[in-house]
Parts: structure tokens; sequence; C-alpha cells
């Protein structure tokens, strides 16, 4: 095993650990990976669940803990709904570290998170 790859691992460290703490499916994953690359985006559920390639109905029953947890945050406008990532800088500091990681990390944390038996 590389050093380089230790390294990486003990920084996105703190990040797993969050992730794993909420109890974060995959398709949560997925959303936050999306939110993260438009922080200050208000994005409509249509577009995220095509991004995701699930369903609004998915979409809403997988952003919903999100929302209570303080995590992403919901808005009207004119009777649409968006969605963003919060304002919370702690929150936010665990969840930026998403922006941070290169296709190869990110799958290692999606391995991590969701193929330990």
């Amino acid at each position: 095993m590389s050093i380089t790859f230790e390294t990486n691992r003990l920084q996105y460290c703190g990040l797993v650990a969050f992730l794993k703490q909420l109890n974060c499916s995959l398709i949560q994953f997925k959303l936050l990976c999306f939110l993260v690359a438009h922080p200050h985006a208000h994005v409509c559920p249509d577009t995220i669940a095509g991004a995701l390639d699930i369903t609004r109905t998915s979409l809403t029953s997988e952003i919903g803990p999100l929302i209570v947890l303080g995590i992403v945050t919901e808005q009207f406008y004119n009777g649409i709904t968006t969605y963003s990532l919060t304002s919370d800088p702690v929150i936010r500091k665990y969840i930026s570290e998403l922006s941070h990681l290169d296709a190869c990390e990110t799958a290692n944390i999606r391995k991590e998170l969701f193929e330990e038996a």
C-alpha cells in the first residue's frame, strides 16, 4: 500500500466518520456529491433526480433525513421547491471535503461506506 494512499485515507477519515454517523445511504452520498459540485446553487428536485437517475419520489424520501439533520436546506420560491447545502460552517466543513476528492478517492469512500460487511 502506498504512502500517498495512506495519507489520502487519513485526510478523508473525518468525512467517512461523519457520513457513517449519518448512516448515509448510497443515494444520499450521490446527492451530497452532486450538491457539493454546486455549493451555492438552489437546485430543483427534477434537476437533482435527473442527475442522479432516480425518481422524484425516491429523491424526496432520501433528501428528507438530510433536511431534518440540517445538511440540506429546502426553500420555496413562488411555488417552486429548491434544495441547497446548508450554510452551517461545521457541516459544510465535512461535506466540502467531497469537493476536494478525485474520482478514485470518491470511489474509495463509496467502497468503504457501502461495500463493507
